[in-house]
């Protein structure tokens, strides 16, 4: 299967950004970037969850890559710092 079009976000599934999504058994994929994107192909995060629907991980989501001008930033342990410095979390590296 293939990318969705960009559209925007539901109430249910990113809501007040754009997302593309695509489904690969049993990985559901999500490009999420803000609305006022205008090129959301170069400049997104790209997350992953699980399609299992017993699994309980469901809903949980797993960033799986971050693009910025269609470069691939792969220094995932400083991105995950800023988010627990940003959001007070304490997701840890692994």
């Amino acid at each position: 299967m293939s990318w969705t079009e960009w559209k925007r976000g539901t109430n249910d599934v990113f809501p007040g950004f754009q997302v593309s999504i695509k489904v690969e058994e049993p990985w559901a994929h999500y490009l999420v970037a803000p609305l006022d994107e205008p090129e959301p192909d170069k400049n997104h995060i790209h997350l992953k969850t699980t399609t299992n629907l017993t699994a309980s991980y469901v809903g949980v989501y797993v960033v799986w890559v971050v693009k910025v001008d269609g470069i691939r930033e792969i220094n995932r342990r400083e991105f995950i710092e800023a988010i627990n410095r940003a959001a007070g979390l304490d997701i840890k590296y692994r």
